[in-house]
């Protein structure tokens, strides 16, 4: 399912879209700045009985902003392709495989219309 161009900036350039763009970037610089804070991926430590700082990699912060990094491109992935394609639907006639999964099926009523699965 393809969207236009301009149906796709329409989607995006809303307050709703624009407002969760502007808290997940918001969230991703706040948390980069207090993990870089915390724990910085570099430090300059001076050795006993040497007179020059010596660079040491901290591997555990790295390992540490990478997975957060991550999460956020992963996020930000999800967020637009739920914007631009839906979040998905059910056929209307789609049903479980076995009979016991059905005890744990919701229904609701959108608009008048009854959307439960009869078994």
């Amino acid at each position: 399912m393809s969207v236009s161009a301009s149906r796709a900036i329409r989607r995006f350039f809303h307050y709703g879209p624009l407002t969760a763009s502007f808290i997940i970037f918001l969230v991703t610089i706040i948390t980069i700045s207090c993990i870089l804070a915390a724990t910085p991926i570099t430090t300059f430590r001076l050795p006993s009985g040497k007179s020059s700082w010596e660079h040491h990699p901290s591997w555990s912060s790295f390992a540490n902003l990478t997975v957060f990094l991550c999460f956020v491109i992963l996020t930000t992935y999800h967020f637009v392709a739920c914007m631009l394609f839906g979040p998905g639907f059910v056929k209307h006639d789609w049903a479980p495989e076995s009979q016991v999964s059905t005890s744990g099926l919701q229904s609701y009523l959108i608009g008048g219309l009854d959307l439960r699965l009869n078994f």
